[in-house]
Protein backbone atom coordinates (compact mmCIF):
# COMPACT_ATOMS: atom_id res chain seq x y z
CA UNK A 1 0.00 0.00 0.00
CA UNK A 2 2.11 2.84 -1.33
CA UNK A 3 -0.29 5.80 -0.11
CA UNK A 4 3.07 7.79 0.09
CA UNK A 5 4.81 9.26 -3.14
CA UNK A 6 8.18 9.36 -3.50
CA UNK A 7 8.09 12.71 -3.35
CA UNK A 8 6.58 12.76 0.25
CA UNK A 9 8.97 10.21 1.33
CA UNK A 10 11.99 11.93 0.16
CA UNK A 11 10.24 15.00 2.32
CA UNK A 12 10.00 13.15 5.73
CA UNK A 13 13.61 11.80 5.15
CA UNK A 14 15.00 15.74 4.97
CA UNK A 15 12.34 16.29 8.05
CA UNK A 16 13.85 13.40 9.80
CA UNK A 17 17.66 14.31 8.94
CA UNK A 18 16.57 17.71 10.07
CA UNK A 19 15.38 16.60 13.46
CA UNK A 20 18.83 14.28 13.71
CA UNK A 21 21.21 17.35 13.30
CA UNK A 22 19.65 19.36 14.87
CA UNK A 23 19.49 17.36 17.99
CA UNK A 24 22.62 16.17 17.85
Amino acid sequence: MEWLSWSNAAYMVAIIVGGALTFA
